[in-house]
């Protein structure tokens, strides 16, 4: 296999909250550990990522670090990757907030190789958030995308429900589009999310043999179950389909972690 391509989802942004000169409270560190496997049908091979992340709240500032590592086999081909990224998120005011993400990993076909994410979101009612954003990814063997976003989240009492659409240009193939639905619930024991995915963006796609147009759709289930002494259980399951005009496949995966912190 002489050409892979691979990108990591869009992040949908949210506002945090936080002060910069606030002094340091352990309070106010999250953090999470969690481990995916993915298999793929026919000649695709399996992929397995390790992630942690840790999170600071500062007052109108939010800065979180990840640092992943992951490796994929496909036929008699294995690649190892380490992928490190940095989120600031900052509250301007009651109403706006901008989201920061860049990221960096290893030239290999399991990460995407650079990344940088820019998005403001604004509320124009105290349980709406509009967010729009800009993003420019470099996948491996230098292969290049610029993407547009735009969304909107609703919060209710118990949960919430958004909708992402995001527009892609990639190096070589043109003009594609993408569509995530989520929704999220919380009951007395925890609290349960949702993603459905669908669209033209195989450059959001993670595995693709040689780099072309056709459709994908995604379900993802995810379960955060609070354990005890500030720590959650979370527990995932995915669901994935591709189709291009020189092959079929599908993916599935399982995720296992846990939740320290707020």
């Amino acid at each position: 296999m002489k050409s892979y391509h691979y990108c990591a989802p869009l992040l949908i942004a949210v506002a945090g909250s936080a002060h910069a000169a606030t002094p340091l409270n352990l309070k106010t560190i999250a953090a999470s550990v969690d481990g995916e496997y993915l298999s793929y049908s026919g000649a695709f091979g399996s992929r397995r990522i390790v992630n942690t992340t840790t999170g600071i709240d500062l007052g109108t500032t939010n800065l979180s670090l990840n640092i992943s590592q992951g490796d994929r086999k496909a036929g008699d081909d294995k690649f190892k990757a380490m992928r490190v990224s940095a989120t600031l998120v900052h509250d301007w005011s009651a109403r706006l907030s901008t989201r920061t993400t860049a990221g960096i990993a290893s030239d290999k076909p399991v990460f995407v190789t650079r990344e940088l994410v820019q998005e403001v979101s604004y509320k124009p009612l105290r349980q709406t958030v509009l967010t729009v954003g800009g993003r420019y990814s470099r996948y491996f063997g230098g292969q290049e995308a610029l993407s547009w976003s735009a969304g909107a989240a609703q919060y209710f009492r118990g949960g919430s429900i958004n909708y992402r659409f995001s527009s892609f240009h990639v190096q070589h193939v043109g003009h594609t589009t993408g569509h995530l639905l989520g929704v999220k619930v919380k009951d007395p024991l925890g609290a349960s999310q949702l993603w459905l995915g669908h669209g033209t963006a195989l450059n959001d796609a993670l595995w693709l043999p040689t780099v072309e147009k056709g459709k994908n759709t995604s379900v993802e289930l995810r379960r955060v179950q609070p354990i005890g002494a500030g720590i959650g259980l979370m527990v995932g399951v995915n669901r994935s389909w591709y189709n291009t005009e020189s092959t079929k496949y599908h993916g599935t995966g399982v995720r296992f972690g846990l939740t320290f912190g707020k």
